[in-house]
């Protein structure tokens, strides 16, 4: 089950408080013999679950600057530009113009396209809470001191970031609402706006493999605890999280001629195969039996952030027949127009584009609370 970080965090200050509570409690002075004595063998093997929470420091970057669309005049002779999609850049901008233009002409409020520039200026992705299992193999090299290597898998996902979702959902609602009210002043028949906002549910995980050494702070006969510190590699499996965008309206200019356009954006975020770690942390172990125990971890694992995020757009204009073909330019300046015409260009006729919006550089954390069974031999 899926935890929260804020879960994740207050589990973690029960374990540590609960376990002091009984260190203080049920310890004794022993000697570092005695102990030794009762702990048969120097080697311990851990099988261990529980779960982990993420937060991260990203450089936000500037807000992306697209290229503007390609000049052109429409068939009422008005400027207009050639734009790959009315959800961002110079689309956005150019809508926007146009019904403020008729807002303007008309004394009435036109809603306009929400851009989602300025969400595109930072890392698209975030990690979730989520589960962990793995397995730990330790080696005693005195009283004190010990060593361990650990593998681990982290169902904890990669997924959009709140930030993005929020502005992809205002874009694909304000592109309705711009569309329908700006094609309802034209001579149209059979109007149908929408956009549609898909987030397919992609898989990722996590495999963590590191060295530690684990210096014991406090012993018991039964209890110990200590402090660990290491490094090693997260080993990131999956594909990363996406958003895809489909805006369409179709329509019968004078009820006769049919027109199709399509604007389609993918956002997407990447995430490196592999990436280095440090780690931090402590926690206590409580022996069942000479060789048997319990464990109870708590680490900061801490990684820099390489997740970039790409957006690909693709516009589609209908086309048609020379006896069926249809120009519906705007009157304003600028002007937006639709052609299926192949010799009258559709102002959504920008070419398609593929860029990459932003890299991390920043500090990705996360939160590991595991309970674990271990043997000695």
């Amino acid at each position: 089950m899926l935890t929260s970080p804020r879960s994740v965090r207050r589990s973690a200050t029960r374990v540590f408080a609960t376990l002091s509570a009984i260190a203080l409690v049920g310890l004794w002075p022993s000697t570092a013999q005695a102990q030794n004595a009762a702990r048969s063998g120097k080697w311990t093997i851990e099988l261990y679950g529980g779960a982990s929470s993420s937060s991260s420091s990203s450089s936000a970057g500037a807000v992306p600057t697209f290229a503007p669309g390609t000049p052109f005049t429409t068939e009422s002779g008005q400027p207009s530009r050639a734009v790959s999609s009315w959800y961002f850049g110079d689309g956005a901008g150019l809508v926007n113009q146009v019904q403020a233009r008729f807002a303007a002409i008309t004394g009435t409020p036109f809603p306009e396209i929400t851009p989602l520039d300025s969400a595109l200026g930072g890392n698209g992705g975030s990690r979730k809470s989520g589960g962990a299992f793995g397995i730990r193999v330790g080696r005693a090299l005195t009283s004190k001191l010990s060593l361990e290597f650990s593998a681990e898998r982290s169902l904890a996902k990669l997924a959009l970031s709140g930030a993005l979702q929020d502005a992809l959902k205002a874009s694909s609602e304000s592109f309705e609402a711009a569309f329908q009210s700006l094609l309802s002043t034209a001579p149209v028949t059979n109007l149908t706006v929408t956009s549609q906002l898909t987030t397919p549910d992609r898989a990722n995980s996590q495999t963590r493999v590191a060295g530690a050494v684990k210096w014991t702070v406090l012993s018991g006969s039964k209890l110990e605890a200590y402090l660990t510190a290491g490094g090693g590699m997260m080993l990131n499996s999956g594909q990363g999280p996406q958003a895809i965008l489909n805006g369409r309206y179709t329509f019968r200019l004078f009820g006769a001629f049919l027109m199709d356009e399509t604007d389609r954006v993918v956002v997407s975020v990447t995430q490196p195969k592999n990436n280095a770690m440090g780690l931090v942390g402590g926690g206590f172990t409580y022996d069942l039996s000479a060789r048997t125990g319990i464990r109870a971890d708590v680490r900061l694992l801490v990684n820099s952030t390489k997740e970039v995020t790409k957006l690909t757009a693709a516009p589609a204009v209908a086309t048609a027949t020379a006896s069926t073909t249809g120009v519906l330019p705007s009157v304003t300046n600028p002007g937006i127009q639709f052609s299926t015409q192949p010799n009258v260009r559709s102002t959504l006729s920008g070419p398609n584009l593929n860029l990459t919006l932003f890299e991390g550089s920043g500090t990705n954390r996360q939160v590991a609370v595991t309970i674990g069974v271990f043997t000695r031999f």
